[in-house]
């Protein structure tokens, strides 16, 4: 994740900064803000809402969602206690199961270029030969 925020930043920076490179702290949280919110290979949830059992309001889904908040809210926070453990018991090991097999995804595609990369060898040689 660290190379992928710095890799955002350089970009952010490299658009909006203009001549004064230090303002990278400016576009932190918009860019963890995205990153956060973004579905993720390795799990098929964004991290946010494995962390919060729901999926984030955008800014502009702000206003509009207040009304449904205040209802939400308004319910006794043991039933929102009880809901967030069902959620989470039945969704953390999805998450875990994803996240198991993706290295055997990634062990597959290795040795596909692993032996691509023979066949390569192979071909040069015979034939440069």
């Amino acid at each position: 994740m660290n190379y992928t925020l710095c890799i955002i930043l350089l970009e952010s920076c490299e658009d909006g900064c203009g001549e004064n490179e230090n303002d990278w702290d400016n576009y932190l949280d918009p860019v963890l803000f995205g990153i956060r919110t973004s579905l993720q290979e390795s799990t098929k949830f964004t991290p946010f809402f494995l962390m919060h059992g729901r999926e984030a309001r955008f800014p502009l889904e702000a206003e509009r969602a207040s009304i449904v908040s205040q209802n939400v809210m308004s319910g006794d926070i043991e039933e929102r206690i009880c809901s967030m453990k069902k959620l989470k018991d039945s969704i953390f090991p999805v998450a875990k199961s994803i996240i198991e097999k993706s290295p055997s995804k990634q062990k597959q595609q290795y040795q596909k270029e692993r032996e691509l990369s023979r066949l390569i060898y192979v071909l040069v040689i015979k034939f440069c030969v």
